[in-house]
């Protein structure tokens, strides 16, 4: 195991739209969370800045609505 010290970063659709903003992209009422544009602008903001990926789920929310959410773990040494 590397002796490296890393320090990690949770992403969901929720960080990824304040994110979004925050780099200039527009968002509104019908924005969609999970729209790939949006997470693509996020992720390689986050690359320039030296995080990786390390891992990344999906999750359904049980029930009628059929609501989704991903999640992806970034992490960097330090």
């Amino acid at each position: 195991m590397s002796d490296e010290l890393m320090e990690y970063k949770v992403l969901n659709a929720e960080i990824v739209r304040e994110t979004f903003k925050e780099l200039g992209g527009k968002t509104g009422f019908f924005h969609d969370p999970m729209d790939p544009e949006s997470w693509e602008s996020v992720l390689n903001a986050y690359a320039r800045e030296g995080w990786k990926v390390i891992s990344s789920n999906g999750y359904v929310y049980p029930g009628d609505n059929g609501s989704s959410d991903l999640i992806v773990i970034l992490g960097r040494t330090v």
